[in-house]
This record gives C-alpha cells, structure tokens and sequence, in this order.
C-alpha cells in the first residue's frame, strides 16, 4: 500500500468531517467521511497493513475529536478512536471474503457492520472513564444510551454517502497500490 496516498487520503477526509460539519449536518447528525476511508482500506489493503492503517485513522480521529474532560476544557482522549477502528478492521477482514467488492450494497453493508463495532468500542471505553474505581475523569455531559442513539443515526447518515463515496474511491486503486503487496514473494529472475 502507498502510505504516502493514505495518509493524504485520511487528512483530507478529517478535513472534510471538520470543514463540511455545519454543511453535512442533519439535527446533531454528522457522517464520518473517516469510516467510509477505514472500510475501504481495510478492505482493499493486504491483511498485515490493515491493523497500522486503521490505528492512524483512530489516532486522527481522537485528536481531531475532544471531550470536555476537567476543568472546563476540551482534550483529546487517545484510545477510544484508535481502538474503535481497529475493531473496523477486525470486522472488515473477517466479512471482506463473503461480500462482493465493487458492489455498492455491499459498502453500505460493510460500513454499517463495521461501524456499528467502531461505535460500540468508542462509547463503552468513554462510558467505562467515567466509572468509579477508575483514576480518569468522566466526560462532562456524557450520557451512553443518547450517545449510542445519535452515533446510530450519524451511522445510517454515512451508510448512505458511502456508496457514491465508495465507488469514488475504487477508481483511485491504483495510486493506493494495494494489489503490489498482495503479490506475494517475488521471484527472483535468472540471468544466463
């Protein structure tokens, strides 16, 4: 895979949640142009690169996403996003064998099962900061059932970009060099 084409690709899709939010926005529902990249890489990306890719895009995602933790400030809480994408790309290679690539049904499927473990991974490790026995402050305002609720209809928002997404993204396969690291060992050619 071409890291340097992913990492411009994960920028710009930050960039895009971030400067498109008031334009995207439905209510308090924002679509995550950052799942529909995951999904796509980890599904297209040879299986050792998966886990590394998907730890950049959830490390992206909590710096660009803070809580209001403490004393009246927001910061960045590293691990709920990290770890919520690298369930997107444990669910994504286990379902990428069973689904039709090119299909766009079947990345509004792919992103919706996946998004649904990133979702769940992210509210259960904010909700478990805010438990007693743990040394982290809670997140202020934090309230599980309606984050679960509001990160469920912004999963349906983005289920429904992600297949014109999707299918933008499939035609630039090439620059992202996936299938170069699926060939296998090279072979070493004899000269006589």
């Amino acid at each position: 895979m071409n890291w340097i084409v992913f990492l411009v690709a994960s920028l710009l899709a930050l960039m895009l949640e971030a400067g498109l939010d008031g334009l995207l926005r439905l209510g308090n529902v924002v679509p995550a142009m950052t799942l529909i990249l995951a999904v796509h890489v980890a599904w297209s990306a040879p299986r050792g690169v998966v886990p590394w890719a998907m730890l950049v895009l959830g490390f992206g995602q909590d710096m660009t996403r803070p809580f209001p933790v403490g004393q009246g400030g927001d910061l960045p809480l590293l691990g709920p996003g990290c770890l919520g994408y690298v369930a997107v790309g444990y669910v994504c290679l286990h379902l990428r064998p069973q689904l039709r690539r090119a299909s766009p049904v079947a990345m509004v499927l792919m992103t919706m099962a996946a998004g649904i473990f990133m979702h769940l991974v992210v509210v259960a490790l904010v909700t478990a900061r805010g438990l007693a026995f743990l040394t982290g402050e809670p997140v202020e305002g934090w309230n599980a059932p309606d984050e679960l609720v509001r990160r469920f209809l912004s999963l349906l928002y983005t289920a429904v970009l992600a297949a014109p997404i999707g299918g933008l993204l499939e035609r630039t396969n090439k620059l992202w060099r996936f299938s170069l690291n699926k060939a296998g060992p090279s072979r070493v050619r004899r000269l006589h």
